[in-house]
């Protein structure tokens, strides 16, 4: 029973994209740590299938319980549609509060950040 997870164990989770080197800085923190990698996974959320990044999370899987999760509107994958660069959604669109026009990179962020927070915490096997 050493290995179960208890009701004070928080996973790690890490939601990527593109920047490996980010991934790969806050891995090394986390070996340096008393993090319990043999009961707790730590759950990597991917915006897209970033080769990179893939390979190296393959890598991890060596030494931590990984959850991967792959987010289905990634904008590495929709990169001119919607949650992408998608020009045509500005058009008529008077920009936010400070008539900013629609960020391809924010709305990809909100909406990645937003349904990895739905997933892990309507994902029964992450409770």
């Amino acid at each position: 029973r050493d290995n179960a997870v208890n009701s004070t164990d928080v996973p790690f989770v890490f939601m990527v994209f593109k920047r490996v080197d980010y991934l790969m800085q806050a891995i090394v923190s986390l070996n340096s740590s008393d993090f319990p990698r043999e009961r707790v996974p730590i759950i990597i959320s991917h915006d897209g299938k970033v080769p990179d990044v893939l390979e190296y999370v393959e890598e991890l899987k060596a030494d931590f319980k990984v959850v991967q999760l792959f987010h289905p509107y990634s904008c590495y994958e929709h990169q001119h549609s919607f949650p992408g660069n998608d020009t045509s959604l500005n058009i008529g669109f008077e920009g936010d509060t400070y008539h900013n026009p629609r960020s391809d990179w924010a709305t990809c962020c909100k909406h990645h950040f937003t349904w990895m927070l739905h997933t892990i915490f309507e994902t029964k096997e992450l409770q």
